[in-house]
């Protein structure tokens, strides 16, 4: 069973599965912004920003931002080809790359060198039958993969980077496209898939587990879905160096903090006339879908991306193209400092550092790719070859790297940001 593609990918239907190749751009929103604070979860009020108090640059150059980019190659050899990614984990001591192609989660350390493979397909203890969402603990001793095994759903631990086996523990099935864990506490963000709590369907944004059962539900609804879904972004979820968790939920202008068995809304935006109504949010999917075909010039579906001591970082996206969800023209990025309160606003962000790649974009919001975009003073950006290179160019000289081959293991970037 494809269990990414079956039960955690399950928005990824018909609608996304002829676009998800096509986004190609990366841009920084500029907004007024006056005394935002990070951890927000016990202010009594929630900052607004009025997103359109500035015009949008069609593009910028990278060294506005930041000061030096460094690239890392991940292995390529036989044993380590990487198919489909679905997700990157970073930590301090390894990279850690969830292939949805061979169900296998590839471990290197954090110069691309291969390390280890997690590769335990199958219906005996301590295998899976699909590959699941995974959970890398913040010294990197186990890892958990979210799954069905022989033993039910649930959840698998393993010891790293070994991949003994450790234990199962058995969860309520739940269908969610990207998950975190704070101590004991598991948090499946499933936008707006359905899912069942105690015999009655929910299309809650947000379901919480503790002691192996589903203890709340935030912004619950019941929409007809007929079984299908889509998502506007890879991953809800984005935490920060003090361990604070933030959530971005469709249909949806808040951003909201999670600790505990609470998600409190953390940062508004305010998109004034250009806004979509987010009340459709509660109407069956094929009139969301309607809805959003005829939304022409209207935003919506923002996404936090970073949200830490340095960076305010997210995303959204503006209907230039409504009945091509996914085409690049369509995003737009906000990204400010809070040093210096310079902030951005663009569609576009220009690479004048180094020969490669030409322009950096978010995986996190297209190309189906999770991943924590900002880690301390770094940007990260995932890089897959296939998707800058083309059949007229199937290989390219890239300047510390050496020849990049289309079909190689994805590249990635960490770019250095300075006070800007």
């Amino acid at each position: 069973m494809d269990f990414f593609n079956e039960k955690f990918l399950t928005m990824r239907t018909k609608l996304l599965l002829d676009v998800r190749g096509k986004m190609k751009a990366l841009g920084l929103i500029l907004v007024t912004l006056t005394s935002l604070l990070v951890g927000c979860l016990n202010e009594e009020a929630v900052e607004t920003i009025n997103v359109y108090s500035e015009p949008v640059r069609e593009e910028m150059n990278i060294s506005q931002i930041a000061e030096e980019i460094s690239l890392v190659q991940l292995q390529n050899d036989s044993g380590n080809v990487i198919g489909r990614v679905h997700s990157v984990i970073i930590r301090d001591k390894y990279i850690y790359v969830l292939d949805i192609s061979s169900h296998s989660v590839l471990v290197f350390n954090r110069d691309g060198s291969f390390v280890s493979k997690l590769d335990r397909r199958g219906n005996g203890p301590g295998e899976y039958l699909g590959l699941g969402p995974v959970i890398v603990d913040e010294d990197e001793s186990f890892l958990e993969l979210i799954t069905f095994s022989g033993e039910g759903f649930g959840v698998i631990k393993y010891k790293n980077i070994s991949f003994d086996f450790v234990s199962f523990s058995p969860l309520p099935l739940i269908t969610a496209n990207s998950v975190r864990k704070r101590n004991d506490t598991y948090y499946f963000a499933t936008q707006q898939i359905d899912n069942l709590v105690d015999g009655q369907k929910t299309n809650a944004d947000l379901l919480i587990l503790k002691g192996g059962e589903i203890v709340n539900k935030i912004r619950d609804k019941a929409i007809d879905t007929s079984g299908s879904g889509f998502s506007p972004f890879a991953e809800s979820f984005v935490g920060n160096e003090k361990g604070e968790l933030f959530a971005s939920f469709m249909f949806d202008n808040n951003f909201y903090q999670i600790n505990g068995m609470e998600a409190r809304p953390c940062l508004a935006l305010d998109f004034g006339k250009m806004g979509i109504d987010n009340e459709v949010g509660f109407q069956p999917l094929s009139k969301q879908l309607e809805y959003l075909a005829k939304s022409q010039g209207l935003a919506s579906f923002p996404v936090l991306l970073a949200n830490n001591e340095n960076v305010l970082f997210f995303s959204y996206i503006q209907f230039t193209h409504p009945n091509d969800f996914y085409h690049e023209s369509n995003y737009r990025f906000f990204i400010k400092s809070f040093d210096s309160g310079a902030s951005y606003h663009t569609k576009t962000v220009i690479n004048d550092l180094t020969d490669f790649p030409e322009r950096f974009f978010s995986k996190k919001t297209f190309r189906g790719i999770g991943l924590d975009v900002v880690m301390d003073d770094y940007l990260v950006e995932v890089i897959v070859p296939a998707f800058h290179l083309n059949d007229a160019e199937m290989k390219k000289e890239i300047n510390g790297l050496g020849e990049v081959h289309l079909n190689d293991n994805p590249i990635i970037a960490f770019i250095k940001l300075k006070d800007f």
